[in-house]
């Protein structure tokens, strides 16, 4: 798991997350949620990890309804249905509300197709842009300044 989040300290991942939603909960525009969904019973360190996101065993349904609840009702299905070869699902939600430096126009909205983890393809608003954007970029984080 740590290999997919890109770090090597659990203790370090969770002090990152905790000093980012310090930060963002204090402009009230924006939320972060995160969610850890388990099928089987893990392993007893996992288990004790996990009490942190106050993980439990769910289904589909109460997985979108996790979503649809930390994006405001935006983002309501994400997921279809659990394989049975799916142990843990671990979601990242961010909500924002709050005013753009640069805007973007509604009359270059355009229609597109994305498609989710399962490869279920959904038509969907794309907003788009051609300005110069601030960029940052080094060994561990991506930022563009919108």
């Amino acid at each position: 798991m740590l290999n997919t989040l890109c770090h090597e300290d659990l203790n370090e991942i969770n002090k990152n997350n905790m000093l980012i939603s310090s930060m963002i909960n204090k402009f009230k525009t924006v939320e972060l949620a995160n969610a850890v969904f388990t099928r089987e019973t893990p392993i007893l360190s996992f288990t004790q990890m996990i009490k942190q996101y106050e993980a439990k065993i769910d289904n589909a349904e109460s997985i979108n309804e996790w979503c649809s609840d930390a994006t405001h009702s935006k983002i309501s299905n994400v997921i279809d249905f659990i394989s049975p070869d799916d142990v843990m699902i671990l979601i990242n939600a961010i909500y924002f509300k709050g005013s753009w430096l640069k805007t973007f126009n509604k009359e270059y909205t355009e229609k597109g197709i994305f498609m989710n983890y399962y490869k279920n393809k959904n038509i969907v608003d794309f907003m788009k842009m051609k300005d110069k954007i601030d960029y940052f970029e080094d060994e561990k984080i991506h930022f563009f300044k919108v």
